[in-house]
């Protein structure tokens, strides 16, 4: 897989890192966030999700044990999303 997608690795953690989105509405969400990430899953993806929850008031990172990205056990994230644990 890693190999079939070389070319476009470099680009993808580049638009992860680079990403700008309007501070404002983010800071302005009157909604619970939660930005799920497997503990499992790329740097990159813990560090953008830091800099969407540094942005926004309201949300929580809830990291998943023995989890990658993307959750791949459907049942599991039913749970987490119902709040009835991991």
């Amino acid at each position: 897989m890693l190999l079939d997608n070389a070319l476009a690795i470099p680009t993808e953690l580049r638009a992860h890192e680079n990403y700008r989105w309007d501070e404002e509405i983010l800071n302005s969400l009157q909604i619970p966030v939660l930005l799920l990430i497997g503990a499992d899953s790329p740097p990159f993806n813990r560090r953008f999700a830091d800099r969407v929850a540094s942005a926004t008031p309201s949300a929580e990172i809830k990291v998943l044990p023995d989890a990658n990205h993307p959750i791949e056990d459907p049942g599991r994230l039913a749970s987490i999303l119902d709040n009835d644990g991991n």
